[in-house]
Parts: structure tokens; sequence; C-alpha cells
């Protein structure tokens, strides 16, 4: 890994979540989780269909509030942060089905994430050149992935396992530090 704004020193960890809680109608879906991810770390979340993985992940990256306890990325709470906010904060996340731009190239997906990830500007949507800046973070990601050979084609034409290499990709070219893979190897062979 790169190094990042997300380093936080030895005493901070990229990600920490205390006594996170979460319920629905007096049902309880996690209770006190406890988790610190330190930079650089790989960790992975594992249990059965059901163990509240995907509602973690919906927690970490603000698609769902917590009925208690608290989340720190690189010890800045995420409490009543959208998940833009938390995106531009480096926290990026992947879902269990693939969510691309179908008719747009490899490249251009990645370079909306790259344009988006560096303060946008004006002409994001405009047709990617080899020298613009968001061009060339995303050609780096894609080759990171091994994608790079198929930068213009089609994102819906790939294969699933593609398509997952391409997610990684925009969620790199976008500058995420800390990666959420919900479900990464699903239906890949």
């Amino acid at each position: 890994m790169a190094a990042s704004a997300i380093t936080g020193g030895p005493a901070v960890p990229a990600l920490r979540l205390s006594g996170l809680t979460f319920g629905v109608d007096g049902a309880s879906i996690l209770r006190d989780v406890d988790l610190d991810v330190r930079s650089g770390e790989f960790l992975g979340i594992i249990g059965p269909n059901g163990a509240g993985k995907t509602t973690l992940f919906n927690l970490i990256s603000g698609l769902l509030e917590p009925t208690g306890g608290t989340m720190a990325l690189a010890g800045t709470s995420l409490r009543g942060l959208t998940p833009a906010r938390r995106a531009r904060l480096g926290l990026g996340r992947t879902f269990q089905t693939s969510l691309l731009f179908g008719s747009l190239t490899c490249l251009e997906n990645a370079r909306i994430a790259a344009a988006a990830g560096s303060g946008g500007g004006p002409r994001w949507w405009r047709r990617p050149t080899s020298r613009d800046q968001a061009s060339q973070r995303a050609l780096r990601a894609l080759g990171a992935v091994g994608l790079a050979g198929r930068a213009d084609r089609p994102a819906g034409v790939l294969s699933h396992g593609d398509k997952r290499k391409l997610e990684l990709a925009i969620l790199i070219a976008g500058g995420a530090e800390i990666l959420l893979l919900d479900e990464p190897m699903a239906g890949v062979n």
C-alpha cells in the first residue's frame, strides 16, 4: 500500500469501531462490535448468511446509521457523515453485485472516479485523453489490477471477474485508502 493520509501513526487505527450496534424494531442485528484496522492490514469478516457482514459494511460506509457505538476513520468520527463525505476521507466500498457504467469503457469508469477523487472539476464527463491527470491516474489503477489492456473495452462486456477487478481500479483511482469489499469473490470461479 502506498503512503497515504490514513496512516494515523501507531496509536491511531486507520479504522476503529467501538461498541458498534444496530437494531431494527427491537431486533438486534449487530451488537457491540469492536474492531481496529491498522494501515496496511488486510482483514476478512467471515460468517454465515445473515450474520450481519453487509450490515456492518453499510454502517461503516454510511448507508445505515448505528443505534449505538462509535466509528472513526484515522481518528475522525464518522457519526452523521454522508457516504460521499466518507469517500472523500478515503473510504471505498464495493457491493455484492457489480455497479458499473456498462456502456462506458473501463478507462471512462475509472476516470470518473479519478476526477471525483481529485475534486472533480467542471469537465469530468468529457471524453478522456491520454494526457489529462484523471486519465493517467485511471490508467495506473487499471494497470494495478491487470486491466490496462482492456482500458478501451466497455465495462458491460467484461467477464464477472474482470468487473470485480474494475471495481477495485475505480476505488484505487478515486483515492480510496480503506477498501470494504463485500463478497469480493462472489460469482468468480
